[in-house]
Parts: C-alpha cells; structure tokens; sequence
C-alpha cells in the first residue's frame, strides 16, 4: 500500500512518516518545507499522490476548503468532508 501524507513535517506527520513503514506502508511525504507540495495552491500535488492508495492530509491549510486543489489533481478522489 501507498500513503501520501501531506503535512509530513509537522507534529502529527512527522510521526505518520516515521511510523506508517514500521507497517510495511510505503509513504510519500508532501510539505511545502520538505517537498515543495502545496496542497493550497496545488503546487507539486498531483505527482505527490500519484499512485497513492490513500491519501492522509493533516496539513494546517489556510483555506477552508484545501480539498479544492487536491480535487483538481486527481479528478478521481473521493473526498469526505
């Protein structure tokens, strides 16, 4: 399985990344800081989840609505909000 963790330098993320491949999960991390992904502006989104099995999105966006840019790289996510 692969996870895409968007927020993966914060508190929580950073413990998703450290501990989600003590499980065998495969993880791609996504920040602006570490990975230049930007889930408000969509920057680098789209090659971040690609192939991903799930998405995990604990980022601290300044939108309201961030899933508008995950929507807009892959069409076929479902988001529950």
């Amino acid at each position: 399985m692969k996870i895409t963790v968007m927020g993966a330098s914060g508190r929580i993320g950073t413990r998703l990344v450290e501990d989600l491949p003590q499980a065998g999960i495969e993880v791609v991390s996504a920040s602006p800081s570490l990975t230049g992904v930007d889930s408000v502006t969509g920057e680098g989104l789209r090659s971040a989840i690609s192939g991903a099995d799930v998405v995990i999105d604990v980022t601290n966006a300044a939108s309201r609505r961030p899933w508008r840019s995950l929507a807009v790289a892959s069409p076929n996510t479902m988001v529950y909000d």
